[in-house]
């Protein structure tokens, strides 16, 4: 099964993934600092319980569970053979 890395962006905080763990030079920038490592993912159940902590429940602060649906359909799952 294919792993994801999800990362949180250091300039604006949003998440995104990469298909492969980024480099500490790709994940650098000098305006903003370092874009932080969230978790490796394999189905989408695994982005949820990382994030858990951090979704914005009714004004709570952290991320819009929109965003996270949204980044969950961006990333290529491979479909579960049975």
């Amino acid at each position: 099964m294919k792993e994801f890395y999800i990362y949180q962006s250091s300039y604006d905080g949003s998440l995104f993934w990469k298909d492969r763990p980024l480099t500490h030079a790709e994940r650098y920038d000098t305006d903003c600092g370092c874009d932080g490592y969230i978790a490796t993912v394999k189905k989408p159940g695994d982005v949820w319980r990382a994030v858990a902590d951090e979704i914005d429940v009714n004004g709570s602060g952290g991320w819009d569970p929109e965003h996270i649906v949204e980044l969950i359909t961006e990333i290529p799952w491979e479909e579960e053979e049975e």
